[in-house]
């Protein structure tokens, strides 16, 4: 079983929380998982602008608690600084 199948069997079994939440949340993340469309393989000046974007923005949020991993677009440290 994996983590999010762990997790809602938890929030399922707890008493203090609504069990209709619950599978209204399984419904969406089904819904969102079975979306097709984009693919960041190949799209290297999608990366590009997104990388861009966050670079602008981060100083402006610096005040903040900000942070954006990268990595949930299939990108880890090595390939950003090949690529920038």
């Amino acid at each position: 079983m994996g983590t999010l199948a762990k997790a809602f069997v938890k929030h399922v079994k707890d008493p203090r929380v609504n069990a209709e939440e619950v599978q209204a949340w399984k419904a969406a993340l089904k819904a969102v998982g079975n979306i097709s469309g984009w693919h960041r393989h190949g799209n290297l000046a999608i990366f590009k602008e997104i990388l861009a974007l966050y670079n602008w923005l981060s100083p402006k949020l610096a005040k903040q608690t900000f942070s954006f991993d990268l990595s949930c677009l299939g990108y880890n440290n090595l390939t950003m600084h090949l690529i920038t």
